[in-house]
């Protein structure tokens, strides 16, 4: 089975061996490539398993003041266990990557799916 969101560009893909398993749960790959303000070339790669009702209401719950801070506490529940110091130290170091990955995450569970009919 293909995971088709997150092909690599030199056209291979990942497949089910690039999903990790932890209580339970599917946690898929998902990467943030961007050159940083050094002018390096980062890759950050996270394996996030798809959100549940719950985690989505606390996001939509959460007010303007805090919709960041809930979004990367949200994703770093969604991690893999083994990842989640590393997903911390990653959404603190360069806050907007956070938003970068709830943008897919949520894409991959529906949302912005739906487009008007005519």
């Amino acid at each position: 089975m293909t995971y088709d969101p997150s092909d690599h560009e030199d056209g291979t893909t990942q497949t089910e061996i690039d999903v990790l398993e932890a209580n339970g749960f599917k946690h898929y790959p998902y990467t943030s490539e961007f050159v940083n303000a050094e002018d390096t070339e980062v890759c950050i790669t996270l394996h996030i398993r798809k959100p549940q009702r719950q985690h989505i209401l606390r996001i939509a719950k959460a007010g303007k003041d805090k919709s960041m801070d809930t979004q990367k506490e949200v994703l770093v529940e969604l991690t893999a266990p083994d990842e989640r110091d590393n997903a911390r130290k990653t959404f603190e170091q360069y806050p907007l990557v956070a938003a970068s990955f709830a943008d897919e995450v949520f894409k991959s569970a529906g949302m912005g799916s739906v487009r008007k009919g005519k």
